[in-house]
């Protein structure tokens, strides 16, 4: 007999004996062994994919917020818009009032 022949009776041997025998202690814990490693590498197999997917859609909102850039980070930090600076001007209070009195004026106008 080959071992293959020699490892299916044995097989059928613990099959039909008690879960407790102690002459399959090794089938039983082969068994486990692959049943856990087979698992195991369903899992990491899922994780990779998952990974992978998420990986995707970041390089994808990297290059669509690549391609939406107006320019370069220097550049726009230099109009970037500062609360604290919102209000220097070198017009006088008055000439502030009117200005905004106008704008608002002229857009009363455009909507009617």
């Amino acid at each position: 007999m080959d071992w293959f022949q020699r490892f299916v009776l044995y097989t059928q041997h613990c099959m039909a004996q008690e879960f407790g025998f102690p002459d399959c202690n090794e089938l039983w814990g082969g068994l486990f062994l692959v049943v856990v490693c087979t698992v195991g590498l369903i899992v990491l197999r899922f994780i990779y994919r998952s990974y992978g997917s998420w990986r995707a859609e970041q390089r994808a909102v990297e290059e669509l917020i690549e391609s939406q850039r107006v320019a370069s980070p220097e550049v726009m930090r230099q109009f970037q818009w500062a609360a604290d600076k919102a209000m220097e001007t070198d017009l006088s209070y008055e000439q502030m009032v009117e200005k905004i009195k106008g704008e608002t004026s002229k857009r009363k106008d455009a909507y009617q």
